[in-house]
């Protein structure tokens, strides 16, 4: 056996002792990792070159248009990529859009769970035909000039349909969407399904799909209106009365018989 002479055993510990050795002796493994993490960004193999999609069954949005939408994504370095780059794209290009959630899968893969807007109303004012969500979010614009056929598209988007003689929305928002949604409940507790609302400077006309319809003010003093149907609803059940339309503007509804 060769046994090293007191002079090299020496020389080996002062190298050992050597401050750079010691560094990478002590964070090799970091070094590796981070070697390996430069070299594989520069061949690319954390650039994105797949995307995939998360939407419900019956969604409407299309996966092979949303592909488009977000095209230019890819190539790009995946932990570059924010999840707010993603939805900025996806809100622009399409309404139904409701919020996303973005799954990173390494190396090179993007899944986005998409959220959409139900759509809930379906409104006509200032020749614009725009369809709306249940919280009153504009989701997308159908047509110009276009009463007759923007009704039929209740048949594609089972929805209110709203007719105004001014404009319904503002900021992307329905005008009155509070007020509607409050109004449709108080009619639901009592049984009736509305199908159209027709509104006149502030006055509301909700027409029910057995024909009956409710007039309020959705302008002003909305909650007792609320409140005289809640009582006038109770008595019209109670007695099983038929009437033809119901006006709850004054102090003491008015009604119509059939």
């Amino acid at each position: 056996m060769q046994i090293s002479s007191p002079k090299t055993q020496a020389l080996v510990n002062r190298i050992s002792r050597f401050s750079p050795v010691v560094f990478l002796r002590r964070y090799i493994l970091l070094i590796a990792f981070l070697l390996f993490f430069l070299i594989s960004n520069i061949v690319g193999l954390w650039n994105v070159r797949n995307i995939e999609f998360g939407i419900k069954e019956d969604s409407n949005v299309n996966i092979s248009t949303l592909g488009e939408y977000v095209e230019e994504i890819k190539g790009k370095n995946i932990f570059l990529v924010t999840p707010s780059e993603v939805e900025e794209k996806l809100n622009e290009y399409n309404g139904f859009v409701k919020s996303i959630n973005v799954e990173k899968r390494i190396p090179s893969t993007l899944y986005i769970q998409i959220e959409e807007y139900e759509p809930k109303f379906l409104g006509y004012a200032s020749q614009r035909c725009k369809l709306f969500s249940e919280e009153g979010v504009r989701i997308v614009e159908i047509c110009k000039e276009c009463e007759e056929e923007c009704v039929q598209y209740t048949d594609i988007y089972p929805s209110i349909y709203i007719s105004s003689n001014s404009s319904l929305e503002n900021s992307r928002k329905l005008i009155y969407t509070e007020e509607i949604v409050k109004g449709l409940e108080i009619l639901k507790v009592f049984g009736y399904e509305i199908i159209s609302i027709d509104i006149l400077n502030g006055i509301a006309r909700f027409e029910g799909i057995d024909n009956h319809i409710f007039i309020f003010d959705i302008s002003e003093n909305l909650e007792i209106q609320l409140n005289r149907m809640y009582i006038v609803g109770k008595k019209i059940n109670d007695e099983n009365m038929n009437f033809r339309s119901l006006d709850l503007r004054f102090e003491r509804p008015v009604m119509k018989l059939e």
